[in-house]
């Protein structure tokens, strides 16, 4: 028999999965123990009440880290990789918990509802025997599951909103509820994971560009920036610029003549709240210009006369992006 320590193991322990977010496991484990996500944060969690209704995948609450060491077979370091902030450093330099973080999509929080479609989803991997929600589906630039080769999507099909797995079971009374409940059925009650996945299927550049955004994030860096937060940096700036409504653009005017497949929108919101139909066209619009880095997009700026003013007034440029400017 193992004596594990000072140790409370929870009675219906689970792990989390790959990839898993804290939430998402969270909302697995009080399903696994028969009671609702408040209710379980309320047993196991001090000064929980008000959780639900922050962004605690970004907070990362000490309550939650003490909660998880005392009741769970983890250590520190596969802790903190269920929570947002350990793409500090890879997807962006420092989490803000007060604003924009760069990369991750906002969730537009209100009381415990999302306003924001600031959590995507694959469908077919809802459809496996163990459906979770990962890390990577909250990240702005995230386009598709290459493991099931499938677009993500951003919301539900039946209701339109967006998703909210904490709130699966909340309006239902514990007594006529079958446990374990499935993440993969949104608030309305409605199988996430029956999207047909045929018009689904991402494009050849789509898969290409993922596949690159997936080893950055895996190796910290890449063949354009030895720091992958400043590769980030710069990338998005370049796709919120293409779509800015800003008069003179020529930024946008070259890439809609030479590049673009069809004519975008201009949008006036942050990167991570634009629906994520314009976050794909943009991308595939804008990441050819990476292709053979650093001469295609050298080349492009300097034909074109793009000085760095017209991409943004100040300086604040990462450095990779800088030394192209004419």
């Amino acid at each position: 028999m193992v004596f594990i320590h000072n140790k409370n193991i929870w009675p219906a322990y689970i792990p989390p999965q790959k990839d898993e977010l804290f939430s998402s496991w969270l909302c697995r484990l009080s399903a696994e123990h028969q009671v609702k996500v408040y209710t379980f944060l309320k047993i196991y969690f001090k000064n929980s009440s008000s959780f639900l209704a922050r962004n605690i995948d970004l907070l990362k609450p000490s309550e939650i880290i003490d909660g998880i060491i005392n009741h769970a077979l983890l250590d520190k370091q596969q802790i903190d990789n269920l929570f947002l902030t350990s793409y500090e450093g890879i997807i962006f330099e420092k989490a803000n918990c007060q604003t924009y973080t760069t990369g991750l999509l906002p969730l537009g929080i209100f009381n415990q509802k999302r306003i924001n479609f600031g959590t995507l989803y694959c469908s077919s991997c809802l459809s496996k025997p163990i459906p979770y929600f990962k890390k990577q589906w909250r990240l702005s630039i995230s386009l598709v599951c290459l493991e099931c080769n499938v677009r993500l999507k951003e919301k539900c099909d039946n209701c339109k909103r967006p998703v909210m797995y904490h709130l699966t079971n909340q309006s239902i009374n514990t007594s006529d509820v079958i446990y374990p409940l499935s993440l993969k059925y949104c608030q309305c009650g409605y199988d996430l994971s029956k999207t047909n996945t045929k018009d689904m299927l991402p494009t050849m550049i789509e898969i290409e560009y993922q596949k690159f955004i997936n080893q950055t994030i895996k190796d910290g860096y890449n063949n354009i920036s030895s720091f992958s937060f400043l590769f980030f940096e710069g990338f998005i700036m370049l796709i919120t610029k293409y779509l800015s409504s800003a008069k003179n653009n020529p930024f946008r005017e070259k890439l809609l003549l030479h590049y673009a497949k069809e004519t975008i929108p201009c949008k006036k919101k942050d990167f991570g709240l634009w629906p994520i139909d314009s976050r794909r066209l943009a991308i595939t619009d804008v990441f050819p210009l990476f292709e053979n880095y650093p001469y295609t997009l050298d080349e492009f700026l300097n034909k074109n006369k793009i000085s760095k003013s017209y991409i943004r007034n100040d300086n604040n440029y990462p450095y990779w992006l800088l030394k192209l400017f004419p």
